[in-house]
Order: C-alpha cells, then structure tokens, then sequence
C-alpha cells in the first residue's frame, strides 16, 4: 500500500510539475507577444486543459478537506489560498503605482482611481487560487451525505449551481474540481480500465481540439454550446493526462531526472504565485519578441524563458521559507 500510495504521489507531482511548466509557457506567448493571445495556436492549446487538470488535481485530494469542520476549513484555505492573494495584490499594486509615478502617469489620477486600482487588483490577481477557494466553500456540504445516493445528488446540484459562478472561472473549474474527487472516489475501478478510459478520452480531446480557435473568445453566439464544448475539452484533455501519466509512472522510477521534476511539482503554488509578479508584471513590461519567427518563439525561446522562470522561482521560493514569517504570508505556509 505505501508502494502505490508514493507511485500515486509521484505520478501527481509530475503532473503538477508538467502543468507549471505549461502556465509559464503560456504566459511567455501571452505577454511576449503584442498579438491577442487567443490568435496564438500554441497558447490556445495549453490553455484547453491545462487549468482544468490543475483543479483536476486538487480535487483529487480533496476528500481530506471532508475531515475539517467548516470554520476549520475557511480559516486552513484562508491562510493558503487567499492570504498570497492579498498580500501578493498589494505588493503589486505599489509597484504598479510607483511605476506610474516614475513615468509621471499618475499625476492626473484622482483618489477614487487611486483606490479603484487598489481594489481590481486585489481582485483580479492570481484568479485561480480564489476560484480554488470558492470551489472548496462549494464542496463542503458534501461532507453531511450520508451515501452514495445523496453525495451525488449533492454533486449535481453544486455543479449546477456553479454555472451561476462566473467569477474566477467557477462555472469552469468546478466540474474539473468535482471529476477530480471522482476520479479519487472511484480509482481503483479506474486504474483497473485504464485503458477503456483513456482511449475514448484521449480521442475526444484530440478530435475536439480540432475545432479549438479563437471563435471561442471572441464570438457572441452560442454560448451555452461554447461552454459545453469547453468544459467536456478541457476535462477530457485533463482525465486522458492523468490516465497516461499513471500508466507512464504507475511503477515509479528510477531516473534522477524524473524523480527531480516530480519533487519540483510540490513548488507549484509558490512557482505560480510568484511568475504573476516576475514575468506577468516585470518582464512582460519590457520584453516584446514579434520579431521571432513561430517555431523560434514557440519552441525554443518560450520554453527556455519557462525553464528560467521556473529555476527563478524555485530560488525565491527557498529564500522566502528561510522566514516562517515570510513564508506564512507570501506562500500561504503555516507557521
């Protein structure tokens, strides 16, 4: 059992590992270029599953939240999820500011701009881990049923009720949130028809991102088929990665390099929480690369800028855990 359970951790943490690494990939081609990002292919294909296997994941794990009461839980995911958005939100917001003073852009501002800026970005920022906390609050009742009847009826109706939530994306990471305990609750039967699931899943993904373009961000009609066709896309993008992967890693490894990545994949909150700052604000501020033809841009520069950033980040990360006082305010991290 301690065998599976570390394979199973493996398998995970190179999940995460690999979906970083797409996040700092698709924020190279999103703020590199002048382009709108959704006319880039290479953006609009990661951006297809890659969040959603993100909450994929966590709700994968999300039965232990089950165990907390609910004041338990909101302070626990407080203190992880929505204390970086805060703390990071204002750090941003004074750098934002004194770039504009430099640059003698806010000598016109008047305060109520002053702190309308304050509060978009304290709401804006680092979207995901507030959709995560929305997705955890939305979760918690099902620890009150009592069988497989009402969990999934409960099921059911929080998915429904995440269609109403559109901020933070809830209306699209929840179901991938809620596959996730799924894929938890029923993975023995799972792992045991591997296959029978991921083939299907596989070749609905690749047939669907066919179809994939920018229509999607910029079309007005349809839109209950747009956000069918999204979510079915990226959840089966995001089952079809888990099941390849736990193929690919069910008996461990013994490769340095694997087993380097998959513990790099536990950096993954940090890594995400600190790129908003280093690449979404300074570095897309001052690099433009319209030049680079599309294989050089995408394939070469972009994904060396990823491993960078990612070296970058797991630095910062270390030199921030030095302070546990550092590390519960910036990171999330209990002291």
């Amino acid at each position: 059992m301690n065998k599976i359970k570390k394979e199973r951790l493996i398998t995970f943490d190179l999940l995460k590992f690999f979906a970083i690494f797409l996040v700092l990939w698709g924020h190279c081609i999103q703020y590199f270029l002048s382009s709108q990002y959704y006319e880039e292919p290479i953006y609009r294909y990661i951006y297809a599953f890659h969040m959603p296997l993100f909450m994929m994941i966590a709700g994968y794990f999300s039965s232990s939240s089950l165990r907390n009461s609910f004041p338990e839980l909101i302070k626990k995911k407080s203190i992880q999820l929505l204390l970086p958005c805060i703390t990071w939100g204002i750090l941003l917001w004074g750098m934002s500011t004194a770039a504009k003073i430099i640059n003698n852009e806010s000598s016109s501002a008047s305060s109520t701009d002053i702190i309308l800026s304050f509060y978009y970005t304290l709401k804006f920022n680092l979207w995901f881990l507030k959709s995560l906390f929305i997705c955890f609050v939305l979760f918690f009742p099902l620890k009150f049923c009592t069988n497989v009847y009402y969990i999934l009826v409960y099921l059911m109706i929080s998915l429904v009720l995440s269609q109403y939530i559109l901020e933070y994306s809830v209306y699209l990471m929840y179901p991938s949130f809620v596959c996730g305990y799924l894929l938890y609750e029923y993975r023995e039967l799972i792992y045991a028809n591997i296959y029978r699931l991921l083939i299907p899943t596989g070749i609905l993904f690749l047939v669907m991102i066919l179809f994939w373009d920018e229509s999607f961000w910029t079309g007005n009609d349809h839109l209950l088929f747009r956000r069918v066709f999204r979510l079915i896309l990226g959840n089966s993008g995001a089952v079809a990665l888990i099941l390849s992967f736990n193929l690919l890693f069910k008996n461990g490894s013994n490769s340095r390099f694997i087993n380097k990545c998959s513990e790099l994949g536990q950096f993954t909150l940090g890594i995400y929480i600190i790129q908003s700052i280093l690449l979404e604000f300074i570095m897309a501020r001052f690099i433009k690369m319209d030049r680079l033809d599309f294989i050089t841009f995408n394939f070469v520069v972009a994904p060396l800028i990823s491993i960078f950033m990612f070296y970058v980040c797991i630095q910062i990360i270390h030199l921030i855990r030095r302070s546990k006082h550092l590390k519960f305010v910036l990171l999330g991290e209990r002291l």
